[in-house]
């Protein structure tokens, strides 16, 4: 078998797999459909707590426009790492500070008690 013809099975192979995969508009629509009633009974006070998909209120209320002003704090809690950030924004300018400390494992896999 020469190094073309291995290839183009390869290929071919790789697009059958990847036809597994492949949705209909309709399959789409539906998806689209359930994550949005998903996301409005995340949204709903009387829902929230049932719904699969949780939607907290963030207080973000408009896109910024590059005239925001003050000393910002973020805190990113992610799987491994802890990220406090302090961004201070001026003049369409900006200056931030940042550490990262990682969690220790055993804070991890603890128990809710711990």
């Amino acid at each position: 078998m020469n190094l073309d013809l291995a290839l183009d099975h390869a290929a071919t192979k790789v697009i059958q797999l990847c036809k597994e995969f492949m949705l209909s508009d309709k399959q789409i629509k539906e998806i689209s459909s359930r994550f949005l009633g998903d996301v409005k009974n995340g949204l709903a006070k009387n829902t929230h707590h049932s719904s699969p998909v949780k939607c907290y209120v963030t207080y973000v209320q408009d896109l910024p426009n590059g005239k925001e002003k003050g000393k910002f704090l973020a805190l990113d809690l992610g799987g491994s790492n802890f990220r406090v950030l302090v961004v201070d924004l001026d003049e369409g300018k900006f200056e931030m500070e940042s550490k990262i400390y990682a969690i220790p494992l055993e804070k991890m896999t603890g128990t809710v008690n711990e």
